[in-house]
């Protein structure tokens, strides 16, 4: 019996199943990228404008992506106790969320909805630190890989969630927001139960779903469910083809970070442009690069500082993801949308004056809906020829020749490459 006993406590603390128990907690982990998918619900049925969803965006990458608090509890606290505090910030702001989404609770003031979705989102912080640390001291030899594969699972979560919600067939979209509070906590608490007997301690997806709308589609869960399974492929991919270059080639991975600037930029370009079947080749491109980004960015901290302070490392660098949020989805593309919206609104008025009821019933100015903008609008157009321009100048930095020290490095080219790699 005794014997029965001590292979049973090192099967649970085999390094292998450790990470089999974390690719499951990373698939739920990556909720913050429905947003696009979710965001059309909060603004018709809270009555936002543009730059109001935006608040909300913006306070949904400040809480994925600010996790100072988590990084530290983590060199303190075993894997199974954040898993706890993730659940629990979860179910707290996403539930509460849908309470009020589906008029079960009275609507809060702005800034009160921005904490909801901070709490809410603040969960990926601890899922992901407890994953990435866990895991990279498991395998030290293979940090690529292992970042890849973990944060390529975290990219499926909007494919898996809005694929289930597709299978139930129901009317009621609110109940994706359900699915967002309910689903990462029960995965969470289930693998909590089997890590409390871990002995080995060893992050324009948020304007998605409108973009597809103002070009014509209608269900915007497509655009979000393809970006995360290339979001997937990204990861996997830069995880593992930045360990060639640094293993085989004896180059430096932050080429295959410059490489993954320029996916992302020509995905702006395209998106911009608004070809026929753009949609398709931008969120392709975008997902790629914005995978393979956030796989070969921790792996690139943890070779250049180590993985004693591994946790509070990664999540100092992801500040980086809400800053430029801030600044170009919360002040610049919202305000540039809500002055477009208005600007059609009375354009639509001086129509709708000098026209026929008739010529206005057949051309549809009588059907209801919210303010929107087309991808013809010049500001739109130009902000994001600007913003992918920026990207390849991004890149070519980082192609550039580098004689200086190894953190200068690292505070060059991330600082920069992370500050765009969201927002762009």
């Amino acid at each position: 019996m005794r014997k029965l006993a001590e292979r049973l406590r090192a099967f649970c603390r085999n390094r292998w199943l450790v990470l089999v128990a974390a690719m499951w907690v990373q698939s739920m982990a990556g909720i913050g990228y429905l947003f696009g998918a979710i965001s059309p619900v909060l603004k018709a049925s809270l009555g936002y404008n543009q730059r109001q969803v935006a608040a909300l965006a913006v306070a949904k990458n400040i809480g994925g992506y600010v996790g100072v608090v988590a990084g530290t509890l983590s060199a303190a606290l075993p894997a199974w106790a954040m898993l706890l505090m993730g659940a629990a910030q979860n179910l707290l702001g996403y539930g509460r969320l849908w309470l009020i989404v589906t008029r079960q609770a009275p609507p809060l003031h702005l800034c009160m909805m921005c904490v909801l979705i901070f709490v809410g989102n603040n969960n990926a912080t601890y899922f992901n630190t407890a994953s990435l640390v866990t895991c990279v001291q498991n395998f030290p030899r293979s940090r690529g890989p292992m970042v890849g594969i973990l944060k390529g699972f975290l990219g499926l979560t909007s494919a898996i969630l809005t694929q289930i919600y597709t299978v139930m067939h129901t009317t009621d979209q609110a109940s994706l927001t359900l699915m967002i509070a309910v689903g990462p906590s029960l995965v969470a608490i289930a693998m909590m139960c089997y890590q409390a007997s871990w002995r080995i301690r060893v992050d324009s997806d948020d304007n998605l779903g409108q973009m597809s709308q103002a070009v014509g589609f209608k269900d915007v869960h497509i655009f979000v469910s393809l970006t995360s399974i290339w979001d997937f492929l990204g990861r996997v991919g830069g995880g593992y083809f930045s360990e060639i270059i640094v293993r085989q080639h004896a180059y430096p991975r932050h080429i295959a970070l410059a490489i993954s600037q320029i996916l992302i930029a020509t995905a702006h370009f395209l998106f911009a442009m608004a070809w026929p079947g753009t949609m398709y080749i931008g969120t392709f491109l975008v997902g790629l690069g914005y995978g393979a980004h956030w796989a070969i960015v921790p792996a690139a901290v943890s070779e250049l500082f180590g993985i004693k302070h591994f946790g509070a490392m990664y999540n100092f660098l992801a500040l980086a993801n809400p800053t430029g949020s801030l600044i170009f989805s919360g002040l610049i593309t919202s305000t540039l949308y809500d002055y477009e919206a208005e600007k059609q609104a009375h354009q639509r008025r001086q129509f709708m004056a000098l026209a026929s009821p008739r010529l206005l019933h057949s051309a549809g100015f009588f059907a209801d809906g919210p303010l929107s903008t087309r991808n013809s609008d010049p500001p739109l157009d130009q902000s994001l020829v600007c913003w992918s321009a920026g990207g390849v100048a991004t890149s070519g930095k980082l192609l550039l020749p580098i004689h200086v020290d190894v953190l200068d490095i690292i505070f060059k080219f991330m600082s920069i490459s992370e500050y765009l790699a969201y927002c762009l």
